[in-house]
């Protein structure tokens, strides 16, 4: 799993001064996720003395919330479709749930491809 990073570190070293190359190097840090950490506090106008009393987790949620969207997987159902078919002479649910399988993968496949 990876580690997530200390973006309350990273800004405060940036206050302080440091430039990128030095924060990558003397914290082991990935010259990108100091990039990337560095254009998301600029990009959402923080600076670190707004943020020094600020968790790190409401921080990181703060300048990556992109992240942690959420994303339905499963398609909804149309519960009145599914009555009416029901209601038809001869539909069995196996044959229902094949045609409404095929179409929710379709749906899937618009949304998420």
């Amino acid at each position: 799993m990876a580690r997530r990073i200390n973006v309350k570190l990273i800004l405060e070293l940036r206050a302080q001064g440091m430039s990128m190359n030095e924060i990558s190097q003397t914290r082991r840090i990935s010259k990108h996720s100091v990039s990337r950490t560095c254009k998301a506090a600029h990009e959402k106008g923080v600076s670190f003395s707004e943020i020094q009393d600020m968790a790190e987790n409401t921080l990181y949620h703060l300048l990556f919330s992109e992240k942690h969207a959420y994303k339905n997987a499963f398609a909804t159902i149309d519960m009145e479709y599914v009555h009416k078919e029901l209601g038809k002479i001869s539909v069995i649910l196996k044959l229902l749930h094949g045609t409404l399988n095929t179409s929710m993968n379709a749906d899937i496949r618009k949304r998420f491809l």
